[in-house]
C-alpha cells in the first residue's frame, strides 16, 4: 500500500512497516495524542520544569531493528513514495469475520505479489519470456498492486 493508506491505518492504531525495510521487527506506530496531569518524576518534562496538565500532540515513532523506540519519526522521502507499506499486527485483534478474512486476503496477496515482483526483478527466466509474456505478468503485477491497495484502504477504515 502507499504512505498515505499506511498513514490512515496508524491513525486507527495499526501498527505499519515497509516490506523493504532491512531490519528485522521495525515499525511506525502513533503516539500522544493526549493530556497529561503532570510531567511524571524523573522524566525529561520534569527536569525542564514543566508543570502541571499538558497534552502531548500525536506524532509518529519507529521501533527500531536494535529494539530502540525513537519518538518523533518522521519518513523520508523515499518512504513517502514507497507503495511497500503495510499493516502489520492486525490479524490478531478481534475483527469480526468477514474483516479478518479481508486482512489474511492481503496478507496472502502481499505475499504472492512479492514473490512476482521478485520474479519479474531478478529471475533470468523472466528475461528470456517473450514480450508479450512479460507484459501479461507486468500487467498481472499492476493489478495485484492496485487490488493490495483496495484492500488496504478498506481495512484502514475499520472500526
Amino acid at each position: 500500500m502507499n504512505f498515505g493508506l499506511a498513514l490512515e491505518a496508524v491513525k486507527q492504531g495499526a501498527k505499519i512497516a515497509r516490506s523493504g525495510w532491512n531490519g528485522a521487527n521495525q515499525f511506525v506506530l502513533k503516539a500522544g495524542g493526549y493530556t497529561v496531569s503532570e510531567a511524571r518524576p524523573g522524566s525529561d518534562y520534569e527536569r525542564a520544569g514543566i508543570t502541571g496538565e499538558f497534552t502531548i500532540a500525536p506524532h509518529l515513532d519507529l521501533k527500531n531493528a536494535q529494539g530502540i523506540m525513537q519518538p518523533g519519526w518522521v519518513p523520508s522521502q523515499g518512504d513517502l513514495f514507497a507503495d511497500d507499506w503495510h499493516v502489520i499486527g492486525l490479524a490478531s485483534q478481534n475483527f469480526p469475520p468477514h474483516q479478518a478474512r479481508v486482512i489474511e486476503e492481503l496478507d496472502q496477496l502481499r505475499d504472492r505479489l512479492s514473490k512476482l515482483t521478485a520474479f519479474i526483478e531478478g529471475n533470468p527466466v523472466f528475461a528470456g519470456l517473450d514480450a508479450n509474456e512479460k507484459g501479461r505478468l507486468i500487467l498481472q503485477a499492476e493489478a495485484m498492486t492496485d487490488y493490495a491497495n483496495v484492500l488496504a484502504s478498506r481495512i484502514a477504515n475499520f472500526k
